[in-house]
């Protein structure tokens, strides 16, 4: 798996973005578009992220959806509340979102590169397209190396003693 990720600022607002990959060709192979998830980039209150133990939430970029209108999130920036749709189900494909003018929206790309993938470098395009505004091409690299990596000799995990607040 290989991240990357764009962000769009939008000069004037944009309406309904939508994102599609192309296939990758390269080397006389083709990598399919199939094999990269597009996900937005949520911004929602969260804890502070700041070493010291400070209860003032912050808007934070790290939620990854499909349908970014499953959580909806306060601007009062005294309330700090994120609202989550009900059922609690992300969207099985991207839906389309507006960015208002002066605002950006961060796109979040996954690659899954199959195993036998032929090495080399394949070579696409990321398509925004807008509702009301032409649509912008971004270039795709994925580079496919000729190893594999070793499995990790350690399980790996997170622990985090997290508590549920209620802000004012």
């Amino acid at each position: 798996y290989e991240p990357a990720s764009l962000v769009v600022e939008a000069d004037a607002a944009l309406s309904g973005m939508t994102v599609a990959v192309s296939d990758l060709e390269g080397d006389g192979a083709k990598l399919p578009a199939s094999m990269i998830d597009v996900f937005w980039v949520k911004r929602w209150w969260q804890a502070d992220h700041k070493l010291h133990n400070s209860n003032d939430p912050q808007l934070v970029p790290e939620l990854l959806l499909k349908d970014s209108e499953l959580v909806t999130v306060s601007p009062d920036v005294e309330s700090h509340r994120n609202t989550i749709r009900s059922p609690r189900v992300d969207a099985p494909t991207l839906q389309p979102v507006d960015v208002a003018a002066g605002d950006n929206q961060q796109v979040w790309l996954t690659a899954h590169v199959p195993a036998d993938a032929k090495a080399g470098t394949y070579r696409g395009a990321v398509k925004l397209s807008f509702a009301n505004a032409p649509p912008v091409r971004v270039p795709l690299t994925v580079t496919v190396h000729p190893f594999a990596l070793l499995e990790s000799k350690w399980d790996s995990s997170l622990y985090y003693n997290g508590r549920l607040k209620e802000f004012p």
